[in-house]
């Protein structure tokens, strides 16, 4: 193991001390969630067994920034103030074992699987939607500038939330790349910009919370 004791030395991260180089990241592994979306006894008990291995750091997968449009059980409810206290316990049980945890922030826009999916162009994703695939060709939302402002503070309200909670680190922001804020690189402003850039300022702010 020679030469690997790099893996097992300590290291900062900005202001954060994580006891190793060893992560386990962000998957939907272990979702066990109640009808409100918050995590569960038996989800906690499953990220904990994980925990107890000591990775230095650790995080949930994909987890929902913007309030669906109906009740949802997945993914991991970060959307409302009445998640943080489920969440924290949470937390407090993974770092009981020297591990810094954290969260992707997520919405999904086209890729989302659901009745009727956001689009800032309002054109269907190209992959196949993850979901339950019963419910047909979904409807897509071409979203206003405003809303799609509207995206972007609910990822920063979401931080917050986490925050709150004690989380260390948000592991993804996710809904940079395809999907909804990321789509909006190809819609076109009425002063010529583009929709990313004209929330490019608003996401930073989120993402210094």
């Amino acid at each position: 193991m020679t030469q690997l004791a790099e893996l097992f030395q300590p290291l900062t991260i900005g202001r954060m001390r994580v006891a190793n180089r060893i992560m386990l990241p962000g998957m939907s592994a272990g979702m066990m969630l109640d009808e409100k979306a918050r995590p569960t006894p038996e989800m906690i008990a499953y990220l904990v067994e994980r925990a107890e291995s000591r990775p230095g750091l650790m995080a949930v997968g994909a987890s929902a920034v913007v309030p669906p449009l109906s009740p949802e059980r997945q993914p991991v409810a970060l959307y409302e103030d009445g998640a943080i206290p489920a969440l924290a316990t949470m937390v407090d049980a993974v770092h009981r074992h020297d591990t810094r945890f954290g969260i992707q922030l997520w919405d999904g826009g086209t890729q989302a699987g659901r009745n009727v999916q956001l689009s800032p162009s309002g054109v269907p994703a190209l992959a196949a939607a993850v979901g339950d695939q019963s419910l047909g060709a979904p409807a897509v939302k071409a979203l206003s500038l405003d809303e799609i402002a509207d995206v972007v503070r609910f990822f920063a309200e979401a931080a917050v939330r986490c925050e709150k909670a004690g989380f260390d680190f948000d592991a993804k922001a996710r809904g940079i790349e395809t999907h909804v804020i990321g789509d909006a690189a190809d819609v076109v402003t009425e002063d010529g910009g583009t929709v990313l850039s004209t929330i490019a300022q608003a996401y930073d702010r989120a993402r210094a919370i």
